[in-house]
């Protein structure tokens, strides 16, 4: 399918694109995130890099639903997400990067800027200042990412993300 081949050749473009103006940590798989956060954040780290002198560090990205589970159960539901397939960073929706890098592209009005936010810095639960989302994501009634939000990322961003892609080993 000819919509298929695009959506692979421009997912795999975005993630080029994404790590030649981004630090990528160890383990950390950016390859599978969805291509609206690709690109998105790598438009934001072009501009971060021009403003502060150096390119943001992501630390953690795309997991799998194994990953996940492995993470709610060694951290437990303080730290971790419910291994579910609209969890942010299952949904290829969330990546995590250094918090100050994070703060300066939030308070300069970068993240703003291109389309991305982070809803849990003031969370009250845990505050999670590292967490970055496509803005849009969420409901905003329920706080979370549901079919319908993810619908309708996905129709901006000319692709879906599997929630059984992703780094079974790393962020």
């Amino acid at each position: 399918n000819k919509g298929e081949t695009n959506t692979a050749s421009s997912s795999s473009e975005s993630s080029a694109d994404l790590k030649k103006v981004v630090n990528v940590g160890p383990g950390v798989d950016v390859d599978n995130e969805h291509p609206l956060l690709k690109t998105r954040f790598a438009e934001m780290a072009k501009e971060f890099k021009e403003k502060f002198g150096h390119a943001p560090t992501i630390t953690g990205g795309k997991r799998s639903l194994a990953k996940q589970a492995q993470l709610f159960q060694e951290l437990g539901p303080a730290r971790a997400a419910k291994p579910q397939p609209y969890a942010p960073h299952i949904a290829g929706l969330a990546l995590d990067a250094m918090s100050k890098d994070m703060e300066a592209a939030d308070n300069s009005g970068l993240l703003a800027k291109h389309g991305l936010w982070r809803p849990l810095k003031n969370w009250k639960r845990t505050k999670e200042p590292w967490h970055v989302e496509v803005m849009g994501s969420r409901d905003p009634q329920l706080g979370i990412i549901t079919k319908e939000t993810l619908d309708k990322i996905n129709q901006q961003g000319g692709g879906t993300v599997s929630p059984s892609a992703g780094s079974n080993d790393g962020g």
